[in-house]
């Protein structure tokens, strides 16, 4: 097992907890100058990449969660139809499938469901001296982000880093996918350092 400094220690555990390279060289200690650039160096250290993929791939084994199932879960809402979970008869009233009659997995693309229940009463009259209860239901129904699943899908795919042009140089590639893999986490997790 490769030696590792103090700080790169902590930069391993640091990283693990978010998978921000920034991040987690200032959570270890490093300075705020350099912190970006120590950070995405570490990433790619002989001495640290073996000990991040073997920590990760535990990780993977101890939760069970893979690169596979966070696609599959992203394809469930990518792929979401609003008709997996109402229908709509021929006077326009909605009706919502009850849960435990949902395809595999569906339940779980939910975002929320919200009734409002507003109940008047009519006031009785001489032939019928009894109130009469009337409810009215108002249902709200959301799914979660399909355009949100399809871009985090695209992203693993590869399906936005720039092309290429014939006259660069073929170690471009490697860079150009470095450097928007940095600049999508920067963005997903807000790092300005």
């Amino acid at each position: 097992m490769a030696k590792l400094t103090g700080k790169q220690k902590r930069f391993v555990d640091e990283y693990l907890i978010d998978l921000n390279a920034t991040q987690a060289a200032l959570r270890a200690g490093y300075s705020p100058k350099t912190a970006k650039d120590i950070g995405h160096e570490n990433l790619t250290k002989p001495n640290i990449q073996p000990i991040l993929s073997e920590r990760q791939a535990d990780r993977e084994k101890r939760t069970e969660i893979t690169q596979d199932w966070v696609l599959r879960e992203l394809a469930l809402i990518a792929g979401a139809d609003m008709a997996d979970f109402i229908e709509i008869d021929d006077g326009g009233a909605i009706r919502a499938f009850p849960l435990d009659t949902l395809a595999e997995g569906r339940s779980r693309i939910i975002r929320k469901v919200k009734e409002k229940r507003t109940i008047r009463t009519e006031r009785g009259t001489k032939d019928k001296p009894d109130a009469d209860m009337i409810l009215d239901s108002t249902y709200e129904f959301e799914l979660y982000d399909k355009l949100k699943g399809l871009e985090l899908i695209g992203k693993h795919l590869g399906m936005f880093i720039e092309k290429l042009t014939d006259t660069e140089p073929p170690d471009a590639t490697a860079y150009k996918m470095r450097e928007s893999a940095r600049l999508m986490e920067e963005k997903e997790y807000g790092t300005n350092a």
